[in-house]
């Protein structure tokens, strides 16, 4: 007789998997995520989220948001100084004086005359005396009567930019043919704005400098840090035969990473300040000062060039970052041979 088969118990059914909460998306998360596939390896040497990575991420970014403040706003103040002194060496200006014993008139009709004569002038305009009160104003103040005053009569030229006159040969023509009237081309004033605009620009490039030597230090105390922690496997790849050059394009490829992390997180910072410095200026200008603010604040914008020089800081950063990570792992391994 064949015994009962006793049946088998089902399976058991599987636990019910739990639902798990979407985590927060947050901007640091979205530049790991958008840095994660580059340079990925199964098994890196250099562990990825450490705190000495986090903390050179952050430190990277504010170091390329200050240098590209400082080539922004050095590239601004290059652009708005040579607008100005284009703009001041396309007009002069004359000043009729008074004399004693000379009708104004006559002198002004006689400084016409030559002017009209001299090739190169393509508009002479006389300010009336209400325009010289306004550009008075801020120094005696507002209702000034002119007309008890030796104020100087004055004479803005408009000068062709492709065949402009001999200003020191007119200026003499003026001074010999008219009593009282002078001529002033704006050579002191652009001679300042050059000057000014030099010693920014030189600022700028030392706080670049430094900027990018602090980088340097950083990058090699965190490659030092990070041997130290990854000492025992530097030691055996060492030891089994690994060459220097695949040691150190471990290390150079993580701190390349890294350098481009902080760098776009600083980078993009910087560039948005510009954008939003424009936008904010360019709507406060316009409807209380009119198109010559517009015209200044439209100067002082960095523009394409200067957005394409942050880009360079964000490249130049991150290969620097590898650069000064290959050279410190390089050093190491030679110490301990």
């Amino acid at each position: 007789m064949l015994a009962k088969r006793t049946p088998l118990p089902p399976p058991p059914r599987p636990p019910e998997a739990v639902p798990q909460q979407p985590e927060g998306r947050s901007f640091t998360r979205l530049i790991d995520g958008y840095f994660t596939a580059f340079g990925q390896q199964p098994a890196p040497i250099v562990p990825r989220a450490t705190v000495v990575g986090r903390s050179l991420v952050f430190v990277t970014a504010i170091m390329c948001f200050l240098a590209s403040l400082a080539l922004g706003t050095a590239w601004a103040v290059h652009s708005a100084a040579k607008s100005w002194t284009i703009d001041a060496g396309r007009e002069v200006t004359v000043q009729v004086k008074p004399v004693d014993g000379l009708d104004a008139e006559n002198q002004l009709s006689q400084t016409l005359r030559i002017i009209g004569n001299t090739r190169g002038v393509l508009k002479a305009k006389v300010l009336s005396q209400e325009e010289n009160a306004k550009i008075l104003e801020p120094w005696l103040g507002a209702g000034l009567d002119l007309g008890e005053l030796p104020v100087p009569r004055l004479i803005a030229l408009e000068l062709d930019p492709i065949a402009s006159p001999d200003l020191p040969a007119l200026a003499t023509v003026l001074a010999r043919g008219v009593p009282g009237v002078t001529l002033d081309d704006h050579r002191a004033w652009q001679a300042q704005i050059r000057s000014v605009s030099g010693w920014l620009e030189m600022a700028a490039f030392l706080v670049l400098v430094l900027m990018l030597g602090a980088t340097v230090a950083i990058i090699v105390f965190a490659t030092r840090s990070a041997m130290a922690g990854n000492r025992d496997i530097v030691d055996v790849l060492h030891l089994v035969g690994a060459r220097h050059s695949f040691i150190a394009r471990e290390f150079q490829r993580h701190f390349l990473i890294l350098g481009l992390k902080g760098g776009f997180i600083g980078g993009m910072a910087a560039a948005l300040l510009f954008i939003a410095a424009r936008t904010v200026g360019a709507r406060i200008s316009a409807p209380v000062t009119g198109e010559k603010f517009g015209a200044l604040v439209e100067s002082l914008s960095i523009g394409w060039a200067g957005y394409a020089g942050i880009a360079g800081i964000i490249a130049g950063l991150a290969v620097l970052a590898a650069l000064s990570s290959r050279a410190t792992v390089f050093r190491y391994l030679r110490e301990i041979d």
